[in-house]
Order: structure tokens, then C-alpha cells, then sequence
């Protein structure tokens, strides 16, 4: 089940994923987003530690990737990664460290990766659920063509994804 939050007062967004499906799935998806929505921290290395400890002691099995953005009003940026995705800035994939999604190991840490969107550049989160759409004979959408789909609308995105056979949520 893929998710997104965004916090009021801070200009950060978090999108994630948990494992699996169904009513657990569902489960772990509310109870991140209501640690988010108490989550005080606005640096996105800071709010994947947090939610970690909160997932690793829930006592459920499962990981959840995310990847967490802070962008200011100036177009400076802030991303951290755990295990999901990297967003894509004008088509190209932000190279963020390797870093084990949430929930499977105690304290660890997410570096952050910053840099300065120019005027008109377009950030864009993903979920797997577009990489992951199979068409009817059985072909993956894949990792190749995510980069010019990014430069999509997120209306488009997703349609492309349904259109080629996607499944899972976007």
C-alpha cells in the first residue's frame, strides 16, 4: 500500500510504501501516517530515523520504504531515502545512498542528500507501482522508461501505468 503525507507547518513530503497487502498493509499505513502527523521533526534524515524506531517496535512484520523531501521556498533541497524510489528532477534520478528500508534494523541513518531546484525544474516522487506495471504478455514497465514518464503530469503518470497494465497503487 503506497502512501504520502506532507507535513502543514514544514515544507517537507514523505512517500512510502509498505510490504504487502490487505487489512495489516492498511494497518501500518495508518499508523504511519499518524506518527507523521506528530512528527516534529523537518529534517528528512531526522524523520525516517524516527519512523524506523516506530516501526521496528510495532511488533508487525513487514518493512516500508519512503523517501523524504524538504523543499524550501528558495528551491533548496533536502532528500533522504530508505530503500525506495529516488525521486526524479526533470527526468533524471537524484542519486540518494543506499540505505535499508524501515522497520527491519534498529538505529540506523538516513543520509541527505541536498542541492537547489532552478526556476521551473519539476521534482517528482514515485511509488513502484508504475515501474512494476506488467503489460498483458507479461513485459515489465521497468526502470528505463521512468525517465522521460517523470516529466509526465502525475495525471499522465498514472494513466500510463494503468494503460500498460499496472496493479499495484502509484
Amino acid at each position: 500500500a503506497a502512501w504520502a503525507a506532507a507535513a502543514q507547518a514544514a515544507p517537507v513530503a514523505v512517500v512510502g510504501d509498505v510490504s504487502g497487502k490487505g487489512l495489516i498493509a492498511a494497518m501500518r499505513v495508518s499508523m504511519i501516517l499518524g506518527v507523521l502527523g506528530r512528527e516534529d521533526c523537518t529534517e528528512p534524515g531526522g524523520i525516517l530515523r524516527n519512523l524506523n524506531e516506530v516501526l521496528r517496535n510495532d511488533g508487525q512484520p513487514g518493512f516500508t520504504t519512503a523517501c523524504s523531501v524538504r523543499l524550501e521556498s528558495d528551491g533548496r533541497y533536502a532528500i533522504a531515502n530508505a530503500g525506495h524510489i529516488a525521486p526524479y528532477i526533470d527526468g533524471r534520478e537524484v542519486e540518494t545512498p543506499p540505505a535499508l528500508p524501515l522497520g527491519l534494523a534498529g538505529e540506523q541513518q538516513y543520509q541527505v542528500v541536498t542541492g537547489r531546484l532552478a526556476a521551473g525544474q519539476k521534482l517528482v516522487l514515485v511509488s513502484d507501482g508504475g515501474v512494476e506495471a506488467r503489460s498483458a504478455a507479461g513485459e515489465l514497465f521497468g526502470f528505463g522508461r521512468l525517465d522521460a514518464l517523470s516529466l509526465q503530469p502525475a495525471q499522465q503518470i498514472a494513466e500510463t501505468a494503468r494503460q500498460f497494465g499496472q496493479e499495484d497503487d502509484i
